[in-house]
């Protein structure tokens, strides 16, 4: 299933270059597709949503991720409540698409640079070029408060992030490792 997804890499060739990889080589999309076959299905998932812009991954991500995030809750000794499933599930849900999603800063339009003195970093995307959901947006999208969402929730969903960071990197080491 890979090779035949990622053999589809041909009009997006220039895009393997944010992991790294020069196309100046003459590296092809069937190259890519032989040094992505055996790599982890999660790993995969996460490339195939930031790098082909694939939407279609994010649920069977998810499913794949939640059992890992369950762990982190057992691991992490978390006291979620009667709601925490529901809970663990938005945050997780929330981390894939932040994740996975490559949302430009409206500000800079994915400049980095301060519109206004060019010299300068972003203001609203701190100079990352990407905008972010804010504390408030993301207690909102999970159902709770601000508070609640800084106290409890957010060292959870960086947990999740770091999770998918894990993921992604993995992936990305195999594939450096077999185009070289």
């Amino acid at each position: 299933m890979s090779i035949e997804i990622l053999t589809r890499l041909n009009p997006r060739i220039s895009q393997i270059d944010n992991i790294g990889i020069s196309t100046a080589g003459g590296i092809t999309s069937s190259d890519i597709a032989a040094a992505c076959a055996g790599i982890d299905k999660t790993g995969e998932l996460i490339i195939l949503a930031k790098i082909c812009g694939y939407r279609d991954v994010h649920e069977p991500l998810f499913y794949r991720m939640y059992r890992e995030a369950i762990d982190l809750a057992i691991k992490g000794n978390w006291k979620v409540g009667e709601r925490g499933e529901d809970r663990i599930r938005s945050v997780l849900q929330l981390a894939i698409y932040e994740s996975v999603t490559q949302l430009v800063c409206p500000s800079c339009k994915g400049t980095k640079q301060n519109p206004a003195n060019p010299t300068k970093s972003c203001i609203p995307c701190n100079g990352i070029g990407k905008w972010r959901m804010t504390d408030e947006q993301k207690a909102a999208v999970v159902g709770i408060s601000k508070q609640a969402w800084s106290k409890t929730w957010q060292y959870r969903y960086d947990d999740m992030l770091l999770l998918l960071d894990v993921y992604e990197y993995k992936a990305k080491r195999k594939i450096l490792r077999r185009l070289k």
